[in-house]
């Protein structure tokens, strides 16, 4: 069954033995974060469960934390059996890639707009937003949608970023160029714009979770491929204070805008590879208006040493944005993981019929925007090794990788900044394993 929004789906995790409720009194720090890294330690030891925290300390709001951090609940979120094995998963997500776009649809009267806030009513610290890693700089909003448009064409972007919180109405928005919003951003910087308008939507329909840290083509959009997973339209509203649309059925929504130039100390900040980002200045945004559902939920996410939530949330769109670009050149890549559990590595099989094929596949697949950003190692597999199977891979790896001829170098490549090996350099050296 395809969830109808954010509140059905923990209906769904609950009739399938996938969510935990908490009434007892909860502290919000150290207490959520340890339960967040405990049930994603679980979860890697056979089994561990969404949680719902329905009395944090100091807070009337409710908590709903790891909805993802599973196979089994990511395929929940997709209406399907949460048994389907991961390459079955993929197989799935790349059939609903293709269905793009499957474009929203505009409502009045929107459930996330059932209670509105302003001026002097508007104050973020009413909900339970945490300090999630012991060393983070402060507390943070970290499973989102946020929305921008771009300022000459007005196509609307949705992206999931960290959000740190400074006071009641206001929140650093940590981005680098490269994503969307800070295209938008320099855009509208060369522009001669003072400001853009943003908008943050929490507790979404779990498929704009998944599409907001999609890497999609540039010209797709998020609300648009979010309706191609879920087989439907999502419905959408116009914001209360900020000309954007936002999705209609997300418990919060957060409104306001960013001043050119303006920026605030954010971090440090506990990140996907398990280390901790530096300090640094990054946008503020001021908010100016706060909508949201009656007796709405709050959704966050924990981060930290894999595997956390992050990873499984954003494995089948990674895997399956590489695979669709690089099968454009390179028809004979048949599989690809950009494996969850193996930070910054991916895994291609591939169906080899002549020498120096496997060159053209790798540098087929390092030319796709994702993987060489978001790629360290490039693993290469014959079809016959399924590259979801970890197991297989590490056999192919020890019977048919020759370290003499196998080893590829790529140096002074573009590499995530968040890698430890090159902080705030986003360059180094990429390798390639041959196993074919």
């Amino acid at each position: 069954m395809m969830p109808k929004d954010f509140r059905d789906f923990l209906s769904i995790l609950e009739a399938q033995n996938e969510l935990v409720r908490f009434s007892e009194e909860i502290s919000p720090e150290p207490d959520i974060g340890a339960m967040g890294r405990a049930t994603c330690d679980m979860e890697m030891n056979g089994g561990g469960p969404a949680l719902l925290c329905e009395n944090v300390a100091g807070y009337k709001i409710p908590l709903a934390f790891c909805l993802h951090a599973s196979n089994r609940r990511v395929a929940l979120s997709l209406g399907m059996d949460k048994k389907t094995p991961l390459l079955d998963l993929f197989r799935e997500f790349t059939r609903r890639w293709d269905k793009y776009p499957v474009q929203p649809v505009a409502v009045d009267n929107a459930p996330c707009q059932e209670v509105v806030k302003k001026g002097s009513q508007i104050d973020l610290t009413e909900f339970p937003i945490v300090r999630w890693n012991t060393g983070d700089g402060g507390p943070y909003v970290c499973k989102n949608a946020i929305i921008t448009k771009d300022p000459e064409t007005g196509q609307q972007n949705a992206g999931l970023y960290r959000m740190q919180l400074k006071d009641k109405a206001r929140i650093c928005v940590p981005f680098i160029p490269a994503h969307d919003i800070g295209r938008h951003y320099q855009k509208a910087q060369a522009m001669g714009l003072k400001e853009i308008e943003i908008a943050v939507a929490l507790g979404n329909d779990p498929t704009l979770n998944i599409a907001a840290c999609s890497p999609i083509p540039p010209e797709w959009d998020e609300f648009g491929f979010a309706g191609a997973l879920r087989g439907a339209p999502l419905s959408m509203t116009r914001g209360a204070t900020v000309d954007l649309m936002v999705p209609a059925t997300s418990e919060i929504i957060i409104e306001g805008k960013i001043t050119i130039g303006k920026t605030h100390i954010e971090g440090p900040f506990g990140e996907f590879p398990g280390y901790y980002s530096d300090l640094r200045r990054t946008p503020e945004l001021e908010v100016t208006s706060v909508t949201h559902r009656r007796n709405p939920i709050f959704e966050g996410l924990y981060i930290g040493l894999p595997l956390t939530e992050c990873d499984w949330l954003s494995q089948l769109a990674n895997s399956v944005s590489v695979l669709r670009q690089a099968k454009q050149l390179a028809p004979e890549l048949e599989s690809f993981n950009l494996a969850s559990s193996w930070v910054l590595v991916g895994i291609a099989s591939m169906r080899k019929r002549y020498a120096g094929q496997d060159k053209k596949v790798m540098n087929a697949i390092l030319a796709t925007p994702h993987a060489s950003y978001g790629m360290k190692l490039l693993i290469m597999v014959d079809h016959d090794v399924d590259p979801f199977n970890l197991d297989q891979v590490m056999w192919a790896l020890a019977t048919r990788f020759n370290p003499a001829t196998g080893v590829t170098f790529i140096n002074e490549a573009t590499m995530n900044p968040l890698d430890p090996i090159a902080p705030g350099k986003a360059y180094g050296t990429k390798m390639v394993l041959n196993a074919t």
